[in-house]
């Protein structure tokens, strides 16, 4: 399936996706993220800060759901991406999101990231051979399955983002 870009009307309150509590998280590709250190990568930025459900999202995220109806099993985190945090290219493997859902190929899971906030100059985003700057708020682009993705926040400030996955009804 080919990737799929589009934008939704922003309706979240910044300041209270700002707030909330993250948790550091890193690739869970090990071998990758040992390639990238052993090339001169620094593990304190190879990482993302992740605010994932069952904690209670901001807002009424039902309107976000709307937005894709042809996805189901629908699980929702918010990703906060510091000024020098970057996840260089590398594939998702979904295996809690697969656990809980029962879905034994990834091809049919469907990951979208929503732009929270307006770019700022040196924030990144990257599917496939497609490079993102200068999103607008409610900006997002999607890939199914083990597509090859990067985020980087070369920039002066956060730059945040929902991230929704499902599978394709």
């Amino acid at each position: 399936m080919a990737n799929k870009f589009g934008h939704v009307n922003p309706w979240w309150d910044v300041e209270q996706i700002k707030n909330l509590k993250f948790k550091l998280d890193t690739l869970k590709d090990t071998n990758l993220v040992q390639k990238y250190l052993s090339a001169g990568h620094s593990k304190d930025h190879v990482a993302i800060w992740n605010y994932f459900e069952p904690n209670p999202m901001p807002g009424d995220i039902s309107i976000l759901y709307s937005y894709f109806p042809e996805l189901k099993n629908i699980a929702v985190a918010i990703n906060k991406l510091a000024p020098g945090m970057y996840l260089p290219l590398h594939q998702d493997f979904y295996q809690r999101y697969s656990t809980i859902y029962q879905v034994e190929d990834i091809k049919r899971i469907q990951r979208i990231i929503v732009m929270i906030e307006d770019a700022c100059p040196g924030q990144i985003f990257q599917v496939g051979d497609h490079t993102f700057t200068n999103w607008l708020a409610g900006d997002w682009v999607s890939w199914q399955g083990d597509e090859l993705h990067a985020t980087y926040n070369l920039a002066l400030k956060d730059r945040y983002a929902w991230q929704i996955t499902g599978v394709v009804k």
